[in-house]
């Protein structure tokens, strides 16, 4: 199995560009892919994103905002920050555009409003999806994408289903070592698969 390495992924989106695939559109297929597989998985239910302020937060906008547009889904979605802090133009495009989607978005701002305001969200979703970290992440999980981990596996043990955006938040995308990760029983991965996801501790 071919897999690649987060740099290289990095440098075939910016050809992709040069290509004229422009990054609106792969975060347009990204998000549809997204919803798709959301469906194959749950016929009917509640789904709450959880998203970073990234790309894959960015993803997760669109395949929200899709799958608001089918009949039998309730949707929410936690922003684990302020939207004026949304790093990537494609990602503000998308999260402005849930304003006219059918569905709840709470910004958390910090730890004690995750742990307040959002913990009843998770426990209410019949699936939720990690859009926390793009291609995972090195090093210490902060606050609040740490409580926001905590309680997505929670959620997974108690036989919720999980899917990832690329690669579970907190598993190294190119196989080294990490202390905390998303318990992910499907990751939606795009191009190929990320090195980090065939390691021994990712398979764990």
């Amino acid at each position: 199995m071919k897999c690649i390495s987060s740099s290289r992924m990095r440098a075939i989106d910016v050809n992709c560009e040069h290509l004229g695939l422009l990054p609106v559109q792969l975060m347009e297929n990204a998000g549809a892919i997204i919803a798709q597989n959301i469906r194959e998985k749950m016929g009917y239910g509640n789904a709450l994103f959880v998203a970073g302020l990234g790309n894959n937060g960015g993803d997760a906008f669109v395949a929200a905002r899709h799958l608001a547009g089918f009949s039998g889904y309730t949707i929410k979605l936690i922003l684990l920050g302020k939207a004026q802090y949304i790093k990537i133009r494609e990602s503000c495009h998308n999260y402005s555009l849930l304003k006219f989607s059918r569905l709840q978005v709470l910004e958390i701002k910090d730890s004690s409003q995750l742990t307040s305001a959002a913990s009843n969200w998770f426990s209410e979703a019949d699936l939720l999806v990690d859009a926390i970290f793009e291609t995972g992440v090195k090093g210490i999980i902060k606050e609040p994408e740490s409580i926001a981990v905590d309680f997505i596996n929670k959620e997974e043990k108690a036989g919720k289903i999980i899917i990832s955006v690329d690669i579970p938040s907190g598993v190294d995308p190119d196989g080294g070592d990490f202390k905390k990760a998303v318990h992910a029983k499907l990751t939606v991965t795009f191009h190929r698969m990320k090195i980090g996801l065939i390691s021994e501790k990712a398979k764990g």
